[in-house]
This record gives C-alpha cells, sequence and structure tokens, in this order.
C-alpha cells in the first residue's frame, strides 16, 4: 500500500508543491492580517479579494487532482498494469484516496500551526476561539475532502477538462450550503454524506470499469 500511495503522490507532485506553496501563502496572510487589526478599509479589501481568489484557485485544484488520477489512469493504462501485479482494484483506490486526504492535509497543516501559534496571545476567551477554530478546521478538512471526492467521481470522463469544471460547479454548490449552514454539528453531516456518496459512487465505478 505504501508504495501505491508514494507512485500517486510522484505522479502528482505539482498538486503537493502547489499545496505546500498555497499552505505557506495562507499562513503568512493569517500573520500579516492578525498584525493589521485597525488598519485601512482600503487594506482589509485587497485582503479579502486575495483570499477569495486563493480560494478559487484552491477548490479548482483539489477539482483537478481528483479528475487527474482518474484521468492519468485510463491514459497511461495504470490500472491495468498494476493488476498485473498481487495488488487488487480497492487497494489501488484505496491508495489514490489516501492520497487525496494527505493532499488536504498538507494545504491545512500550517494554517492549523499559525493559528494555534497566534491563539497564545488571547486570553480569557481563548478557550471559546480555539473550539471555534477547530470547528472552522474540522469543516474545512471536510469541505476540502469533499472537493476532491467530487473531482474523483467526476473523473471517468474521457475528457479532462469538462469534468473538472462539472466537479468545480458542484464544488461551489457544496460550499454555498455550508456557508449558509455555518461551522458545525449539521454542516460535518451534510459533508459526510456527500462523501461517502462521492465514495461509494466512484468504488462502483471503478470496479466495473474495463481497465483496458
Amino acid at each position: 500500500m505504501f508504495t501505491l500511495i508514494k507512485r500517486e503522490v510522484e505522479d502528482h507532485i505539482v498538486y503537493f508543491t502547489a499545496a505546500i506553496v498555497f499552505s505557506l501563502v495562507i499562513s503568512l496572510m493569517m500573520i500579516l492580517s492578525s498584525y493589521n487589526k485597525g488598519g485601512s478599509e482600503e487594506f482589509g479589501v485587497v485582503f479579502s479579494l486575495f483570499y477569495f481568489l486563493l480560494s478559487a484557485v484552491v477548490i479548482i485544484g483539489l477539482c483537478a487532482l481528483g479528475t487527474s488520477q482518474m484521468y492519468t489512469d485510463r491514459n497511461r493504462k495504470i490500472s491495468a498494469f498494476l493488476s498485473t501485479l498481487p495488488v487488487s482494484r480497492n487497494q489501488i483506490l484505496a491508495a489514490r484516496i489516501i492520497t487525496g486526504l494527505l493532499a488536504v492535509l498538507v494545504l491545512l497543516a500550517a494554517p492549523a500551526i499559525t493559528t494555534k501559534i497566534l491563539l497564545r496571545s488571547l486570553s480569557a476567551e481563548k478557550a471559546m476561539i480555539e473550539q471555534l477554530s477547530l470547528d472552522i478546521f474540522s469543516m474545512l478538512f471536510l469541505a476540502g475532502f469533499g472537493i476532491y471526492c467530487t473531482g474523483l467521481m467526476c473523473g471517468f470522463s474521457s475528457s479532462k477538462i469538462v469534468p473538472t469544471l462539472g466537479s468545480l460547479v458542484l464544488s461551489v454548490v457544496l460550499l454555498t450550503i455550508i456557508i449558509i449552514k455555518g461551522p458545525g454539528t449539521e454542516a460535518g453531516l451534510i459533508l459526510s454524506v456527500y462523501i461517502t456518496s462521492c465514495l461509494v459512487y466512484t468504488w462502483r465505478r471503478f470496479n466495473t470499469t474495463a481497465l483496458i
């Protein structure tokens, strides 16, 4: 299994490199924001616009990662080759899903650590804000993984661009629902059900699609 995961990471190293870069950039923006409390309105507008653009790129990237895994598989006949080895389809798919989880974790790692460090400057309201931060990062993790799973589910098309656009639309709809609900148990349940549905669909399609 480790070998399969390593192969997936190496095949999509560009996405992981981008995740590390975006993770560090987000952390830097968080630090700059914390030191600019009460700053100019123009500064706030620029930051908001930057976060919006960054979020859009991250959504597209996560969608594209899932789609690319399936597209690359068909294009290079990777699963067909691996099937000649003592490896099952379920192991191949599990390795891809774990790779997606790792990508989301890499993306959120630096911002989560930065948030923890910044919270050390708080006192009375620290516990409440820490719980809120935990809820927010839990939702971000589930949302990121849900977006990735959307790309994975839509990656069975022979085209690479069309399924990415389709998964992007689904992801925007999903995020809109989560934003309306806000971080919490209900939003987490919605995301969990959605992720499970995507993974079940992907598993069924992957196990019934010809590898050659």
